[in-house]
C-alpha cells in the first residue's frame, strides 16, 4: 500500500512482489518507484498504478554488507535468456508463430537423426558438431542457419528492453528451419526407401509426430492475452482499406491473407493480426484537427506524443513546437533530449497545445507530475477514437496554454499532488 506522507490516507494499492517488499526507492519527480522483494526481483512501477509493474532484474540477492550481488558469467547469460523467454514480447511472438519456434527446437534433433541414419562406419559422433561439415551438404548448411538464429536469440537476450517486432529479424531463419524439419524427412524417405525403409520411415513419423505438438506451446503462450479468454466468442469485424501504392498487390494480399472478422479466443495466423493492425485508421483525426485549428492563432505551435501530435499538426496546419517531432520517452530517459531544454525550447516557440495519449512521454500520469504543465497548461478537450485501440476507445486529451501571452518556462518546483488521481482528461 502507498500512503501519503503526513497522514494515513491511502493513495494506491497493488501487488508488486510475490512475498514481502524489503526495500523501496521513490522517485516522485518521475512518478515511479523501484522496489526489491523476497522473490529476488527488482521492479519498477508507477506510483499511481503499482499493479502495472515491470521487472528490472531477477535473482538479485543482498549481501551481509548490504550491497547488491549481481550474477556473474555464465550465470548472467542464463539469467538473460531465461528473462527473455519468460517475457511477454517473446510469448506473444510464440503465440503468433508457434510452429516457427517449435522448428527451432526440433531442427537439431532432426539433423542428429538424419546424421545417424546416413552415418558411415568411419564417421563418429564428433563429426556431427564439426564446423567443416557446415559446407558439405544441405544438413550442414541448415546447421549454419540454426546457429545464426541462436546468435540472434542471444543478442536479443542482452537488450535492456525488448519488443515483439524485434523478432522480425529472426523469422526468415526460423522459416527455413520449418522447411527443413518438414522437408528433410520426406526427402530422406524418397532417397533411401529401397535401402533402409523401416528406419527412415520411423524417423519421418517420429519427426512429424513431434512437430505436430506445437499447438501445446501455442496454448501456453496464449496466457499472455487474458482478455481474449475473458471475452471469448465475441466477433470483431475489420475493414479492408486499399493500399495507396500498388493497389494490385493490395488485392493479392487481401485474397491470400485477409479475413473480415475474427472470433476472440480463437487462434489466427500472425499475418492476419498484422494486417488487422495496419488497416486501422485514426478515425477522429479530422475532428481533433478541426477543433484545434478553429481555436488557433497565427504562430501557435503544437507538441505531444510522437505517434499522434505530428499528424494532428499537419492536418491542423500548425508547426511542431521547436521542430521536435520525436518525443519518444526513451530520448529523455537516455539523456539524448534534456527535459529542461525541451520545455524551454517549445515555450519560446509559442507552444499552444499539448496532445496527451497513453504510453508516451505525454501520458496523463507524466503530465500531472510536471510543474511546467500544471502551471501553464490545462486540459480542455477529450476525444475518444473508436479504432486506434485493438479493443475499445483510444483516449486523446488536448491541453491548452492557460495564458498564451505569458512566456512559459521549465520549473522544477515541488508539487503537492491531489490524494486521488484525476480522470484521464478532467475537462472543465
Amino acid at each position: 500500500r502507498l500512503l501519503r506522507i503526513g497522514g494515513a490516507q491511502e493513495t494506491a494499492m497493488g501487488r508488486v512482489h510475490q512475498g514481502a517488499v524489503r526495500s523501496i526507492h521513490l522517485s516522485s519527480e518521475h512518478g515511479v518507484a523501484t522496489s526489491r522483494g523476497d522473490d529476488g526481483e527488482l521492479r519498477m512501477w508507477n506510483l499511481g498504478q503499482p499493479e502495472h509493474s515491470r521487472p528490472v532484474a531477477r535473482d538479485v540477492q543482498r549481501s551481509v554488507e548490504g550491497e547488491i550481488s549481481w550474477p556473474t558469467f555464465p550465470g548472467t547469460l542464463v539469467h538473460n535468456v531465461q528473462a527473455m523467454v519468460q517475457s511477454k514480447p517473446f510469448e506473444r511472438t510464440v503465440y503468433y508463430h508457434p510452429h516457427l519456434w517449435f522448428a527451432f527446437l526440433l531442427a537439431p534433433l532432426v539433423g542428429l537423426l538424419v546424421f545417424l541414419v546416413r552415418r558411415k562406419e568411419s564417421n563418429s559422433l564428433l563429426r556431427f558438431v564439426d564446423p567443416r561439415r557446415f559446407f558439405d551438404d544441405s544438413d550442414g548448411r541448415i546447421a549454419f542457419v540454426w546457429l545464426i538464429a541462436l546468435a540472434l536469440l542471444l543478442e536479443f537476450s542482452m537488450f535492456r528492453e525488448l519488443y515483439s517486432f524485434y523478432f522480425t529479424l529472426i523469422l526468415p531463419f526460423l522459416a527455413l528451419l520449418v522447411g527443413y524439419v518438414v522437408g528433410r524427412p520426406l526427402s530422406l524417405v524418397w532417397e533411401e526407401l529401397q535401402e533402409r525403409p523401416r528406419s527412415v520411415v520411423s524417423l519421418a513419423l517420429a519427426v512429424f509426430a513431434l512437430f505436430s505438438s506445437w499447438p501445446i506451446w501455442l496454448t501456453h503462450a496464449s496466457d499472455t492475452f487474458p482478455n481474449e479468454f475473458a471475452r471469448s466468442g465475441v466477433m470483431k469485424p475489420y475493414h479492408w482499406r486499399l493500399a495507396p501504392v500498388a493497389p494490385h498487390f493490395s488485392d493479392v494480399a487481401k485474397a491470400l491473407f485477409w479475413e473480415d472478422h475474427r472470433i476472440t479466443g480463437h487462434h489466427h495466423r500472425g499475418v492476419k493480426h498484422y494486417l488487422w493492425t495496419k488497416k486501422r485508421l485514426f478515425r477522429s483525426l479530422d475532428e481533433v484537427a478541426e477543433w484545434i485549428e478553429g481555436r488557433s492563432k497565427p504562430g501557435d505551435t503544437i507538441a505531444g506524443g510522437s505517434t499522434s501530435a505530428p499528424i494532428v499538426a499537419l492536418e491542423a496546419n500548425l508547426n511542431i513546437a521547436a521542430g521536435e517531432v520525436d518525443t519518444n520517452s526513451k530520448r529523455f530517459k537516455s539523456g539524448l533530449l534534456d527535459e529542461e531544454d525541451y520545455w524551454n525550447a517549445i515555450c519560446k516557440d509559442q507552444v499552444r497545445y499539448l496532445i496527451s495519449t497513453g504510453r508516451s512521454y505525454f501520458a496523463r500520469g507524466k503530465l500531472r507530475t510536471l510543474p511546467v504543465v500544471r502551471e501553464y497548461f490545462r486540459p480542455v478537450k477529450a476525444f475518444y477514437d473508436p479504432e486506434l485501440r485493438y479493443g475499445g476507445r483510444f483516449p486523446i486529451c488536448v491541453y491548452e496554454r492557460i495564458d498564451s501571452e505569458q512566456d512559459c518556462a521549465w520549473t522544477d518546483s515541488t508539487l503537492r499532488l491531489p490524494s486521488r488521481s484525476p480522470v484521464f482528461c478532467p475537462v472543465e
